[in-house]
C-alpha cells in the first residue's frame, strides 16, 4: 500500500514539472520570432537622404526662387551672389581668322595691307610695272589696265613679241585660267623687254602701280618670263622666297644662267587693274610727256633713267 502512494507522488512532481516546462516554452516562441524577423524599419539616415541645397538668386524680387530648374550652372560667392553660366548650345559661333593684315600709317591715317603686299614689301617691292605704247595711256588712265583678251577689241597699240604671246596661249597650272586671260605686270621694269624697245622708247610709258591692286583681285606671281616652259607659277606669299631675288635686283641679268627669262618675273592680275592704283606715268621724252598732259593724264614724269639708250 505504501508502494502506491510513492508512485502517486512522483506522478503529481512529474506532471507539475512538465507544465511548467510547457508554460516557459510558450513565452519564449514570440519572442524567438521577432528577433529573427530581418529589421524593416529604415534608419535616421536612410529616411533622410542627401540633397544638394539649391542656389538661391540675390536679387530681391526672386530672393526666395529656386534656380535648380534652371539649364545652367550657378557658381555662389561668399557674398551670395550668383553668376550664371551659359550652356555651351547658347555660345555664338566663331568666325574664322581673317587673313593676316599687316597696319602701317600714312599722313596720320591707318591703313591696312596684305599678307603678300607687307612681304612683296620686305623684298623692297613698292611699285610693280606695266609698260605700253604711249597711245593707249589715255584710255588706261579711264578704263585701267586689261589682259590681252580684253585689250583686243579696244584696238589699243600692242608693243608685244607676237611669238610671244603664242607661247602664252596656255593655261595657269593654279587656277586654270588662260594666262591672257591675266594683266601682266613686271617686277623690274628694267628688263629684256623693254631692252628689245630701246630703239622706240620715245613712244613707250612706264606705268607705276601701287601694290595695293593686289588686294581686290586673284594674283598669280612667276619666278620668270609666264611664256617658258621653265617658269614656275605661285600664289602663295611664302612662295615669294622661290623668286629670283639676286637676278631681279642685279644691274644686269647676263651675268646669270637663265637670266633672260628670270629677270622677267612677273605678277598676273586677274582680270584688270584700276586706273587708281596708276600712281605715276613715267616717259621717255619731253614731247610724251606733253601730249599727255594735253589730253588731260595726270601724274605724268619725264623719267629717262628708267629707260635703256
Amino acid at each position: 500500500m505504501s508502494w502506491l502512494i510513492i508512485i502517486g507522488i512522483l506522478w503529481f512532481i512529474v506532471t507539475i514539472v512538465d507544465s511548467q516546462h510547457q508554460g516557459h516554452k510558450k513565452v519564449e516562441r514570440p519572442r524567438n520570432r521577432v528577433n529573427s524577423r530581418p529589421s524593416i524599419t529604415p534608419t535616421l539616415t536612410e529616411r533622410t537622404p542627401t540633397q544638394t541645397k539649391p542656389t538661391i538668386r540675390s536679387d530681391n524680387k526672386l530672393s526666395n526662387r529656386v534656380t535648380r530648374d534652371r539649364p545652367s550652372t550657378s557658381v555662389t560667392s561668399d557674398t551670395t551672389k550668383t553668376t550664371t553660366i551659359r550652356p555651351s548650345s547658347t555660345l555664338p559661333t566663331l568666325k574664322p581668322s581673317p587673313v593676316p593684315v599687316k597696319v602701317k600709317t600714312i599722313n596720320g591715317k591707318r591703313t591696312y595691307e596684305s599678307t603678300l603686299v607687307s612681304t612683296l614689301r620686305s623684298y623692297d617691292i613698292h611699285s610693280l610695272w606695266h609698260m605700253t605704247h604711249v597711245n593707249n595711256v589715255l584710255s588706261i588712265s579711264q578704263r585701267g589696265i586689261v589682259s590681252h583678251l580684253r585689250a583686243t577689241p579696244m584696238n589699243r597699240v600692242d608693243i608685244s613679241d607676237p611669238d610671244v604671246q603664242k607661247r602664252r596661249s596656255g593655261k595657269d597650272p593654279i587656277f586654270n585660267r588662260e594666262i591672257h586671260a591675266y594683266t601682266p605686270t613686271y617686277i623690274t621694269i628694267q628688263n629684256p623687254m623693254l631692252y628689245r624697245l630701246k630703239s622706240s622708247s620715245h613712244s613707250l610709258c612706264l606705268l607705276e602701280i601701287s601694290l595695293e591692286s593686289l588686294d581686290y583681285h586673284d594674283v598669280l606671281f612667276t619666278d620668270g618670263n609666264a611664256a617658258s616652259r621653265d617658269t614656275k607659277f605661285y600664289s602663295h606669299p611664302e612662295d615669294l622666297k622661290n623668286l629670283p631675288w639676286d637676278v631681279l635686283k642685279a644691274e644686269f641679268w647676263s651675268d646669270f644662267a637663265d637670266g633672260k627669262r628670270k629677270r622677267c618675273a612677273e605678277v598676273l592680275v586677274y582680270p584688270s587693274i584700276g586706273a587708281r592704283h596708276i600712281t605715276k606715268i613715267h616717259c621717255n621724252s619731253f614731247d610724251t610727256v606733253n601730249v599727255l598732259e594735253q589730253s588731260g593724264v595726270r601724274n605724268v614724269l619725264y623719267s629717262p633713267q628708267l629707260f635703256f639708250g
